[in-house]
Protein backbone atom coordinates (compact mmCIF):
# COMPACT_ATOMS: atom_id res chain seq x y z
CA UNK A 1 0.00 0.00 0.00
CA UNK A 2 1.68 3.55 -0.70
CA UNK A 3 1.21 6.26 1.34
CA UNK A 4 3.05 9.24 1.64
CA UNK A 5 5.98 9.80 3.97
CA UNK A 6 4.55 12.74 5.46
CA UNK A 7 1.19 10.34 6.70
CA UNK A 8 3.83 7.97 8.43
CA UNK A 9 6.34 9.58 9.59
CA UNK A 10 7.94 12.97 10.77
CA UNK A 11 10.48 14.54 7.76
CA UNK A 12 12.57 17.06 8.65
CA UNK A 13 15.83 19.08 7.40
CA UNK A 14 19.20 18.39 9.01
CA UNK A 15 21.21 20.55 6.94
CA UNK A 16 20.95 21.82 2.77
CA UNK A 17 21.76 17.86 1.65
CA UNK A 18 20.42 16.04 4.52
CA UNK A 19 16.96 14.53 5.59
CA UNK A 20 16.19 13.00 8.53
CA UNK A 21 13.14 10.72 8.54
CA UNK A 22 11.58 9.45 12.10
CA UNK A 23 8.62 6.94 11.49
CA UNK A 24 5.46 7.37 13.84
CA UNK A 25 5.83 3.11 14.19
CA UNK A 26 9.37 2.33 14.14
CA UNK A 27 8.57 -1.13 12.71
CA UNK A 28 8.09 0.34 9.46
CA UNK A 29 11.93 1.85 9.10
CA UNK A 30 12.62 -0.86 6.61
CA UNK A 31 9.48 -0.63 4.33
CA UNK A 32 10.53 2.82 4.13
CA UNK A 33 13.92 2.69 3.05
CA UNK A 34 12.96 -0.03 0.66
CA UNK A 35 10.42 2.57 -0.57
CA UNK A 36 13.03 6.00 -1.38
CA UNK A 37 15.56 2.91 -2.52
CA UNK A 38 13.34 1.68 -5.24
CA UNK A 39 11.35 5.45 -6.29
CA UNK A 40 14.35 5.87 -8.75
CA UNK A 41 15.37 8.96 -7.10
CA UNK A 42 18.87 8.30 -7.09
CA UNK A 43 18.38 8.76 -3.53
CA UNK A 44 20.50 6.21 -0.89
CA UNK A 45 18.61 6.10 2.30
CA UNK A 46 20.31 4.96 5.56
CA UNK A 47 18.91 3.49 8.44
CA UNK A 48 20.46 5.01 11.63
CA UNK A 49 18.00 2.93 14.53
CA UNK A 50 15.10 4.79 15.26
CA UNK A 51 15.36 7.28 11.96
CA UNK A 52 16.58 7.48 8.57
CA UNK A 53 19.11 9.61 7.07
CA UNK A 54 19.09 10.45 3.18
CA UNK A 55 21.76 12.38 2.30
CA UNK A 56 20.99 14.39 -1.39
CA UNK A 57 23.86 14.33 -3.58
CA UNK A 58 24.66 17.97 -5.55
CA UNK A 59 23.74 18.13 -8.84
CA UNK A 60 25.44 18.08 -11.71
CA UNK A 61 25.57 19.47 -15.11
CA UNK A 62 23.59 16.92 -17.09
CA UNK A 63 20.98 16.62 -14.12
CA UNK A 64 20.73 20.67 -14.34
CA UNK A 65 20.31 20.34 -17.98
CA UNK A 66 17.99 17.57 -17.90
CA UNK A 67 15.54 19.48 -15.13
CA UNK A 68 15.95 22.36 -17.32
CA UNK A 69 14.47 20.67 -19.96
CA UNK A 70 11.64 19.44 -17.93
CA UNK A 71 10.82 23.06 -17.05
CA UNK A 72 11.04 24.13 -20.68
CA UNK A 73 8.23 21.15 -20.96
CA UNK A 74 6.23 22.07 -18.58
CA UNK A 75 6.04 25.28 -19.88
CA UNK A 76 5.19 24.21 -22.89
CA UNK A 77 2.66 22.55 -21.50
CA UNK A 78 1.02 25.64 -19.81
CA UNK A 79 0.71 27.50 -23.02
CA UNK A 80 -0.94 24.66 -24.45
CA UNK A 81 -3.28 24.84 -21.70
CA UNK A 82 -4.09 28.61 -22.30
CA UNK A 83 -4.58 28.21 -26.19
CA UNK A 84 -7.14 25.54 -25.36
CA UNK A 85 -8.78 27.68 -22.84
CA UNK A 86 -8.64 30.25 -25.28
CA UNK A 87 -10.29 28.72 -27.84
CA UNK A 88 -12.79 27.11 -25.82
CA UNK A 89 -13.76 30.35 -24.59
CA UNK A 90 -13.71 32.00 -28.30
CA UNK A 91 -15.90 29.22 -29.09
CA UNK A 92 -18.52 30.40 -26.52
CA UNK A 93 -18.29 33.96 -27.10
CA UNK A 94 -19.12 32.87 -31.45
CA UNK A 95 -22.07 30.66 -29.45
CA UNK A 96 -23.51 33.51 -28.00
CA UNK A 97 -23.24 35.74 -31.27
CA UNK A 98 -24.63 33.51 -33.11
CA UNK A 99 -27.70 32.86 -30.49
CA UNK A 100 -28.13 36.70 -30.65
CA UNK A 101 -27.34 37.23 -26.90
CA UNK A 102 -24.23 39.22 -27.49
CA UNK A 103 -23.87 41.81 -30.05
CA UNK A 104 -21.13 41.26 -32.95
CA UNK A 105 -19.37 44.57 -30.72
CA UNK A 106 -19.23 43.18 -27.57
CA UNK A 107 -17.43 40.06 -29.56
CA UNK A 108 -14.78 42.07 -30.75
CA UNK A 109 -14.26 43.92 -27.08
CA UNK A 110 -14.30 40.62 -25.72
CA UNK A 111 -11.52 38.88 -28.19
CA UNK A 112 -9.87 41.97 -28.31
CA UNK A 113 -9.64 41.52 -24.30
CA UNK A 114 -8.86 37.77 -24.51
CA UNK A 115 -6.10 38.05 -26.47
CA UNK A 116 -4.43 40.44 -24.53
CA UNK A 117 -4.21 38.68 -21.39
CA UNK A 118 -3.47 35.35 -23.60
CA UNK A 119 -0.39 37.02 -24.88
CA UNK A 120 -0.18 38.82 -20.94
CA UNK A 121 -0.09 34.67 -19.54
CA UNK A 122 2.42 34.02 -22.30
CA UNK A 123 4.64 35.89 -21.11
CA UNK A 124 4.35 35.12 -17.47
CA UNK A 125 4.76 31.74 -18.08
CA UNK A 126 7.74 32.25 -20.67
CA UNK A 127 9.24 34.77 -18.06
CA UNK A 128 8.76 32.09 -15.72
CA UNK A 129 10.63 29.45 -17.49
CA UNK A 130 13.40 31.29 -17.98
CA UNK A 131 13.67 32.32 -15.04
CA UNK A 132 13.17 28.78 -13.22
CA UNK A 133 16.05 27.55 -15.78
CA UNK A 134 18.53 30.37 -14.93
CA UNK A 135 18.05 29.49 -11.15
CA UNK A 136 19.03 25.82 -11.69
CA UNK A 137 21.59 25.97 -13.94
CA UNK A 138 23.41 28.44 -11.06
CA UNK A 139 25.77 26.65 -9.39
Amino acid sequence: MEQKISQIANVGVIDSQTLKIEPWDKGTISSIEKGIYDSETGLTPQGMGDYIIVKIPPMTTERRRDLTKLVSKMGEEAKISVRNIRHDVLKSIKASVDAKTMSETEQETLEKEIEKLIKEQNTKIDDDTKSKSEDIMKI
